[in-house]
């Protein structure tokens, strides 16, 4: 037993290098109950407000832009410039806590763009709600190595408290600076049976659909750069099946103008500024319904930093890769799966698209006939595959670049756009077809094949999904052995 015992802590101090960032939910208050320090810092944290902001002129270009291919905007980011001089320190224990509370009202939820954040070793960054009822952490030193800006995750509520706890013999001082507040002013967290977002009531929820469990736990939802934007997207499988994590997702997500940008700056070119923007995503693991018709999410993981590998605008996809050696983490035992996909270019005799419609958790949608190749928004042509209507379920905005399964389970597009929603339910989706993005326009950035058979690995037309190796206990220890 000791033994036992003594591999797992071994281990786990191993584990907690890698790049994962939780967030967990609770019921109201029980976050205190864990971290019980957490209620003690947040009464005696300095208060940050936001000033109170018209929505009106966001709500008319939301509503301007409904139906275009942009990503789906839910909050207002703000700028600010608070660093550690705005809050303030506090002896616990053995450690310095610093906090501050930041409050915008009327807010749904609040999430947080750091310019700047280098922390010491054995420092910790927590940001939770006040009610107790979310908490997103801890970040250490080893989630922001590249340097980059730094996206928090989305917490629930008009306030949260941004905590950091530095041990007391560490010489080396943190370095934090906050340059954007995003005041979420669609709600994300909504209680109403279909979810936690503001998707319509026709959507399914995939934790309805045990049978797709795997495929669900492949599907990612994207928090672009600018914090208030959010798009869908799928880890992939490739031929070498060595766990490299490429995400698959929409080229509309990268190509949005300068940052922080404009509405209609979209080009149909990448410009320099928008690959780089679109390395500072966010990407969020299991945002779905812990039990079908719950009231709660599975924990949520997430993850900072990725590099533009490809993508073409003629099929709407880009290809990223995660920066995290995101197999290696203590929260991927049993979440994470590399999806299979299919190049052949054979019609699907069916489709199924899992998203995140709205930015609510994760959904389903099932096409119960064969596909049909057009262009985009047309009948006829090529390089998309066409939902004719939706036999169950529905897609909305923040679905973009979600993956379209065919009749094997196998990624065959990923969602540029259409008009299908729960007021228009017989309407046509595209997805922009995997096997003619795979040769893309014929060189190493705007194709698929490099990435997904790289030189030296097995030729395949197909591939099939292949889960984490470190799916319990026993399987984790090998995987570090």
């Amino acid at each position: 037993m000791k033994i036992i015992v003594s591999i797992i802590l071994f281990f786990g101090g191993i584990i907690t290098l890698f790049a994962q960032v939780p967030t967990q939910m609770f019921e109201k208050g029980k976050a205190f109950d864990k971290h019980p320090n957490f209620k003690i810092i947040s009464q005696n944290s300095p208060v940050k407000k936001i000033p109170i902001f018209d929505l009106g002129p966001l709500l008319t270009e939301d509503a301007a832009t409904k139906n275009s291919d942009l990503p789906f905007r839910f909050g207002k980011a703000i700028d600010v410039d608070l660093t550690l001089e705005d809050g303030k320190w506090q002896k616990m224990d053995s450690t310095e806590v610093w906090s501050l509370k930041i409050i915008s009202p009327l807010a749904y939820s609040l999430n947080f763009i750091f310019s700047v954040l280098s922390l010491p070793e054995g420092a910790e960054l927590f940001i939770y709600n006040e009610d107790g009822t979310m908490v997103y952490g801890p970040v250490s030193k080893d989630q922001n190595r590249s340097g980059k800006i730094f996206l928090s995750d989305i917490v629930q509520g008009e306030s949260a408290i941004i905590q950091l706890s530095v041990p007391i013999n560490q010489n080396k001082k943190p370095e934090l600076t906050i340059n954007k507040v995003i005041h979420g002013y669609k709600n994300l967290f909504s209680s109403n049976k279909t979810g936690y977002g503001e998707s319509g009531g026709c959507t399914e929820d995939v934790a309805c659909y045990q049978a797709w469990n795997d495929e669900s736990d492949g599907v990612v939802q994207i928090l672009l750069s600018s914090g208030d934007e959010i798009c869908s997207g799928a880890l992939l499988n490739n031929t070498a099946q060595d766990y490299k994590p490429y995400v698959l997702t929409a080229f509309h997500c990268i190509d949005i103008g300068a940052p922080f940008h404009e509405f209609f700056e979209q080009d149909s070119i990448l410009q320099d500024v928008e690959i780089n923007q679109a390395e500072n995503w966010l990407v969020r693991f299991r945002f779905r319904h812990a039990t079908c018709g719950g009231s709660t999410f599975a924990n949520v993981i997430t993850y900072n930093g990725n590099e533009f590998r490809s993508a073409s605008v003629n099929t709407d996809f880009a290809l990223v890769e995660l920066e995290a050696d995101i197999i290696n983490d203590i929260y991927s035992v049993g979440y994470k799966v590399w999806l299979g996909w299919d190049r052949s270019g054979n019609i699907p005799t069916n489709g199924t698209c899992i998203h995140h419609p709205s930015g609510d958790v994760a959904k389903i949608s099932f096409e119960d006939n064969s596909l049909t190749e057009t262009s985009y928004e047309q009948s006829s042509g090529t390089s998309h595959w066409r939902v004719y209507r939706w036999d169950n379920g529905v897609t909305e905005t923040a679905s973009s670049g979600a993956p379209l399964f065919d009749q094997n389970k196998r990624v065959v597009g990923q969602l540029h756009g259409g008009s299908s929603s729960c007021n228009q339910p017989n309407s046509p989706d595209w997805f922009g077809c995997f096997y003619r993005s795979w040769t893309g326009d014929s060189t190493n950035t705007t194709r698929l094949s490099n990435w997904l058979q790289p030189a030296g690995a097995p030729i395949a037309q197909h591939l099939i999904l292949s889960v984490s190796p470190c799916h319990n206990i026993q399987e984790v220890l090998i995987c570090y052995v």
